[in-house]
């Protein structure tokens, strides 16, 4: 498993960020000359991507396979009365990863994601946990790559009946078949066990109510919890 972690001088030796080689010089040299001092200078964060095996006991780290820099920033917009209101956003200064890893894929034989996407979107995961319990934003703001759709979806589901929670995962499986957008968030507070059938429909190990898991959640799901299991059928009565 692989992890972002703070960049700093105890952690990761001067040697291992000479090493790392996005294929791109500017971001190299900032990496390894201006990292630790645009961070002390208030100008941006960085963290690395790194195994999180090393991130243990005390470690030195030996390999970087990403890196990203981090710092507040705001945008502005304007509504049609011409009143100007602004989001708060984290703006993702630098994203770069290792030589090695681009335009290459991983995962299991018709599941394969490109490193990069992977390694993007464990940094999207960190700044949705960054968002809610470190600094509060609203926006995400890059200006290297171009961010087509992020969707969010955010809900809390009925703690009072497991078929109305059931019901409730069944109908938003339904309605976000249609939906398109680059990066897809579910956030549910589901109200139920590790083991309930709303789970293990994320999961991909059966069904609720006739509706299946569609790939994009249940590939996410079985890669994060490292299950990829058959779908099977869960006939439910109503109450």
């Amino acid at each position: 498993m692989m992890k972002y972690i703070l960049l700093t001088k105890e952690k990761v030796s001067q040697d291992v960020l000479n090493r790392f080689d996005c294929g791109h010089p500017d971001f190299n040299y900032f990496l390894q000359n201006d990292a630790n001092e645009c961070a002390a200078n208030g100008k941006g964060v960085t963290y690395i991507l790194v195994d999180d095996e090393e991130d243990k006991d005390g470690k030195q780290i030996t390999a970087v396979f990403a890196f990203c820099t981090l710092k507040a920033t705001s945008l502005y917009y304007e509504n049609q009365e011409n009143t100007v209101f602004n989001i708060s956003c984290a703006e993702i200064k630098y994203f770069a990863i290792a030589k090695q890893f681009q335009k290459a894929q991983t995962g299991k034989q018709g599941t394969e994601k490109y490193y990069s996407t992977c390694f993007f979107e464990i940094l999207l995961a960190d700044l949705y946990q960054m968002s809610t319990s470190v600094i509060g934003f609203t926006g995400i703001f890059c200006e290297q790559m171009k961010m087509e759709k992020i969707g969010v979806v955010n809900l809390h589901f009925p703690w009072d009946s497991v078929l109305k929670r059931e019901k409730c995962i069944a109908t938003i499986v339904t309605k976000l078949k249609d939906k398109k957008s680059d990066y897809l968030f579910v956030m549910v507070d589901f109200n139920c066990g590790d083991n309930s059938d709303v789970i293990r429909m994320l999961l991909g190990e059966c069904d609720v109510f006739g509706t299946k898991i569609y790939s994009e959640i249940g590939m996410a799901a079985s890669d994060h919890y490292g299950v990829y299991a058959k779908i099977e059928s869960v006939d439910k009565e109503e109450e």
